[in-house]
């Protein structure tokens, strides 16, 4: 089997926790105050053109503009406070809703490692997520044998083409397989169900062009929905003697 089978409870960890810190950092931009401070001071220079020296106002005076002020080719400014207002909004409500699909990206592919692991620690357990579209269970063609290295190098791609096949159709039906092929690990109901919400609410945005409202709460619980996960699994994989890639004199058990 390969050699140094560690599930990567930090590194997702780490990359949802970053996810958090830039979310908020943009979005105290996008407090109320904020916005209204940026649409008055749109507001001053409505029905301004950009002409050479600087901005023309509707009353005939030019007022000096640097480079980085204003764009060169900007069209006369008409949006109101309000309509700039409206549109800062509709901008924070754009950047919540992908969000909850940069999130649902992080359940598939942390899910998708973990059972990646599983098989590499368990190759027997792939068996039933094996094949090359002939429909037999647990076949490997001698082309895929051929390509890989070594022993270890052919089970790692095997194990990548099982966790693949493991993960297809929908959540639950996937999340049923993972218990299957690790009975060791124990999602429990409560997380399973906000894991599936989540899917499903990134589904409706991507599929359906939703116009959702979400809130920065929502978009909060929902990454913290992610590191549960990543917890849970972390669990699962010391209980089946795989490694973490968290030093051994960390004083926190799962630290992020």
């Amino acid at each position: 089997m390969p050699d140094d089978i560690i599930f990567e409870a930090r590194k997702w960890g780490t990359e949802v926790y970053s996810s958090i810190q830039m979310y908020w950092h943009l979005h105290v931009f996008m407090k109320e105050d904020r916005i209204q401070e940026h649409a008055q001071a749109h507001n001053s220079r409505k029905g301004a053109k950009v002409v050479e020296g600087g901005m023309l106002f509707e009353d005939g005076t030019i007022s000096p503009i640097s480079d980085d002020d204003f764009e060169p080719d900007a069209h006369t400014i008409i949006l109101s406070p309000e309509e700039i207002t409206v549109n800062l909004r509709k901008a924070g409500q754009t950047h919540n809703r992908q969000m909850i699909v940069v999130s649902s990206t992080y359940i598939e592919l942390i899910l998708r490692d973990f059972l990646r692991v599983i098989f590499c620690k368990f190759p027997n357990r792939m068996y039933d997520y094996l094949n090359e579209g002939n429909g037999g269970k647990g076949l490997v063609s001698l082309k895929t044998i051929v390509k890989a290295t070594s022993i270890s190098d052919l089970l790692d791609s095997l194990s990548e083409q099982a966790a693949s096949n493991a993960l297809k159709g929908k959540l639950k039906s996937q999340l049923n397989n993972l218990n299957r092929i690790a009975p060791e690990q124990v999602i429990p109901q409560y997380l399973q169900d906000k894991l599936i919400k989540i899917v499903e609410l990134r589904n409706r945005i991507v599929h359906e062009a939703s116009q959702v409202q979400i809130s920065e709460e929502d978009v909060g619980q929902t990454l913290d929905v992610c590191l549960e996960l990543i917890a849970s699994l972390a669990e699962a994989a010391v209980k089946c003697d795989i490694s973490l890639d968290i030093p051994k004199d960390q004083d926190e058990e799962f630290p992020f």
